[in-house]
């Protein structure tokens, strides 16, 4: 009896697709997280998919699980079912990058941009890579080839990282000004508006904090360190009330945010 491989990857495509579903729609939020778009954590899954490419998404999945392994296994299996298919090098690039191993980290996001140069989502993973290494102006080059290119759907996320990097490295303007690009490029980009209000608030204008706390809800989900700026910047001008109700969606939602440690 013989197996029909095209047709059992068919249906492990359309099985993988609704697993895929949930991580091919998640924009990180998170202030200390670097920002990576859904295609950087799997790969699109269709009726023409590749053992490799369901290998790599099989990996996406587990990674977000947090469950390395497993997810290193799949990746290995992506790049043995097909050593020209870059996700499989960026997936094991992303694992290493987590699990502290930086000199092989590096290795496979340069294997896998030999053979997608101008993959803008994997540019943007290794500039944030570049960035968590301190190697600020690495990072910066990797985020500018990522913005660049015409094809990239999500440039505002590039942007939001790369000023998230030249604010950790004390660059304040610069950082200000790609949050205001990013912004400019998708006004309601939940990210780039947090850093925003922490600037603002920062810098003591509780008014424009406002203003970028008011427009983060009016179009992204309630998370915590939004709600913790929402929280300082309603106490800051004086309503209490507000505040308090900000806090409790805090501590209600998200009961283990290390937020909760800054509310006072």
């Amino acid at each position: 009896m013989t197996i029909d491989m095209s047709r059992t990857f068919r249906y492990t495509a359309a099985a993988t697709r609704a697993c895929c579903a949930a991580c091919l729609t998640l924009a990180a939020c998170s202030h200390q997280a670097p920002l990576r778009t859904e295609a950087q954590n799997s790969v699109a899954i269709g009726d023409q998919s590749t053992p490799a490419d369901i290998y790599s998404a099989m990996a996406g999945e587990y990674y977000k699980l947090g469950q390395l392994d497993i997810a290193q296994q799949q990746a290995n299996k992506a790049i043995t079912a097909d050593k020209q298919n870059p996700r499989g090098y960026y997936m094991i690039a992303i694992i290493y990058e987590r699990t502290g191993q930086p000199a092989l980290a590096e290795e496979n996001f340069k294997r896998a941009l030999t053979l997608a140069p101008k993959n803008s989502d994997i540019l943007n993973a290794y500039g944030n890579f570049f960035c968590s290494q301190r190697r600020t102006a690495e990072a910066q080059a990797q985020f500018a080839k990522a913005i660049e290119n015409p094809l990239y759907t999500t440039p505002w996320v590039a942007m939001t990282n790369a000023g998230t990097c030249a604010r950790n490295a004390g660059n304040l303007t610069q950082a200000e000004a790609d949050y205001r690009r990013a912004l400019a490029a998708n006004p309601s980009f939940g990210p780039a508006l947090a850093e925003m209000a922490g600037i603002e608030l920062g810098r003591g204008n509780a008014k424009a904090a406002k203003g970028a706390v008011d427009r983060f809800f009016q179009a992204n989900a309630p998370e915590p360190r939004a709600l913790l700026l929402a929280a300082k910047t309603e106490r800051k001008l004086g309503n209490t009330k507000a505040a308090a109700t900000y806090e409790q969606i805090l501590r209600q939602k998200f009961p283990d945010a290390p937020e909760l440690r800054d509310l006072k």
